[in-house]
């Protein structure tokens, strides 16, 4: 415990204007919510963009941080001064851990708790919540900038690989766009997905803080990427994407029936086009829904036009993500249909 005491406070020695300027982010958002709860808005522009970008200021502080403080005792190479002190690297990662705690999460959790009594909120009921998004802090935030902070020996390839990732998420969503039928997944790809992450950021740290085998970390982190982008790609796949969307059955059945209202139609301005983006067209189709159960709602996950043509022709649109929610007529808002 010695040994974990004397880390931290020689991290806080050093990093104590890292750890200032989060705690006066921290205060500033906790003054400026009840602000945000009334509506007011700032007389000064430049005021007011600064405390809409203060919740992304305080996640890139934090992220600077951690890495700061996890590179300080660098895991890179095997030349570096705390090598030769009697540091067990489990109590070097339990002292980084409680850095991060204290530093960053302590102080979050005593301004929550300062808006929740602002707010009228019972606090005690409240905490659960509060230890909620705390750990998912913990899991989108402090785990990855460990992660990328382990296997990297400063900031400049730290940030060379922070742009990395950002390509790499740019260049799945531009392979959407070549694939539009990947853009329709399960939630249970994409929970799969943030999971492979998780682990595969766990990995790397458990690695590096225990044998300080980077080949091996950019290992694993090769290996995550390259398989969230397989289950990316995965959907757009004829085989995989008919296994997504059955087609309905005898014994399953679809729960409301859908028809063409001829009765409707959308009225457009005179000289008014359809709206495009490259060679997406946008066309509205008026649907009547009938035998929707009362006690049930319809969530529309995506749609798909199949189109036969009066001269034989067929044509079938690639499946478009939606996240529509149908009603029953005496649980929809408004009025009462006539």
């Amino acid at each position: 415990m010695k040994i974990i005491f004397h880390i931290f406070m020689k991290d806080l020695r050093r990093h104590w204007p890292e750890v200032l300027i989060s705690l006066a982010l921290i205060g500033v958002y906790v003054w400026d919510q009840p602000r945000q709860w009334v509506g007011r808005s700032f007389k000064i522009r430049l005021a007011g963009n600064f405390f809409e970008l203060l919740p992304l200021l305080l996640v890139l502080a934090w992220a600077f941080l951690i890495v700061r403080v996890i590179q300080n005792d660098s895991l890179v190479g095997d030349r570096q001064y705390w090598l030769t002190r009697p540091y067990e690297w489990p109590k070097l990662l339990f002292a980084k851990l409680l850095f991060i705690a204290l530093c960053i999460h302590a102080p979050l959790f005593v301004g929550q708790i300062v808006l929740l009594n602002l707010a009228n909120f019972p606090v005690t009921q409240s905490l659960l919540g509060v230890l909620l998004m705390h750990l998912v802090l913990f899991a989108t935030i402090v785990i990855p900038s460990l992660a990328i902070a382990s296997i990297n020996p400063g900031i400049g390839r730290t940030s060379i690989t922070v742009i990395g990732l950002i390509l790499f998420t740019l260049g799945i969503g531009g392979l959407l766009s070549y694939l539009p039928d990947a853009s329709f997944s399960p939630d249970s790809y994409d929970n799969l997905q943030a999971l492979l992450c998780l682990i595969a950021a766990v990995v790397i740290i458990v690695v590096q803080f225990s044998s300080r085998n980077v080949r091996a970390s950019w290992f694993v982190l090769a290996a995550a990427l390259a398989i969230v982008a397989v289950l990316v790609v995965l959907p757009a796949l004829p085989r995989f994407g008919n296994q997504f969307v059955p087609a309905p059955t005898q014994t399953h059945p679809l729960p409301a029936k859908f028809s063409i209202d001829s009765s409707m139609s959308f009225s457009r301005a005179p000289g008014q086009s359809l709206e495009f983006y490259g060679n997406d067209v946008r066309v509205q189709f008026p649907l009547h829904v009938e035998n929707l159960d009362e006690k049930s709602f319809l969530k529309i996950h995506a749609a798909k036009l199949d189109l036969d043509l009066p001269t034989g022709e067929q044509w079938t649109s690639h499946w478009q993500y939606s996240s529509d929610d149908l009603l029953p007529a005496a649980l929809a808002p408004g009025p009462p249909s006539k």
